[in-house]
């Protein structure tokens, strides 16, 4: 497991990177609900935008040193009004209902969210390797993230509805030491 200090400071970089995406690309500011560890795979909200990640993490020589790879699962969670008015601002449009217009777009912005970070986690020691993102449209469907995954919440607010930011982690069985 990552030292909880290193976990921490992904998901913070996760989310400082969202609430700049969100302002520049959705033009919408985005303001912090309390973060938590989150347990079950049960998704709140009618969509996720879903992109993975997998990598090595170095680890520092105060902890021993060596790598160890990881998976990793960045997740936007949406109510439905607000997916479809992000996808307005975003696309300047009107679109009054999830349409495959609109399909894409959460996948859009966590490709930028994590693409943008990804400088950010090579200064922590994370290689970031991205999956192609999706986008599942949906009430009450799951997220499968990594086996034995810590999974941290943040709540998203913003002036066109809530959603929630997930992150989840698990560092594999390949570690060396130097």
């Amino acid at each position: 497991m990552v030292q909880e200090r290193q976990f921490l400071s992904v998901a913070t970089i996760l989310a400082e990177t969202t609430k700049e995406v969100f302002e520049k690309l959705v033009k919408t500011p985005l303001t912090f609900g309390e973060p938590g560890f989150k347990e079950g795979k049960e998704i709140k909200g009618d969509v996720a935008s879903i992109l993975g990640l997998t990598g090595v993490r170095q680890i520092s020589k105060e902890s021993g040193g060596g790598s160890a790879d990881y998976k990793a699962i960045f997740v936007l969670t949406w109510p439905l009004e607000a997916y479809i008015e992000a996808s307005n601002l975003m696309l300047k449009e009107k679109y009054t209902k999830y349409q495959y217009e609109i399909s894409d777009v959460g996948g859009e912005i966590c490709n930028v969210i994590v693409g943008n970070a990804k400088p950010k986690l090579e200064k922590e020691g994370f290689t970031a390797n991205l999956s192609i993102p999706s986008v599942i449209h949906g009430s009450k469907h799951r997220v499968h993230y990594p086996l034995g995954s810590t999974i941290v919440a943040v709540p998203l607010n913003s002036s066109y509805g809530d959603m929630t930011l997930e992150f989840g982690y698990a560092e594999g069985k390949n570690k060396a030491n130097p």
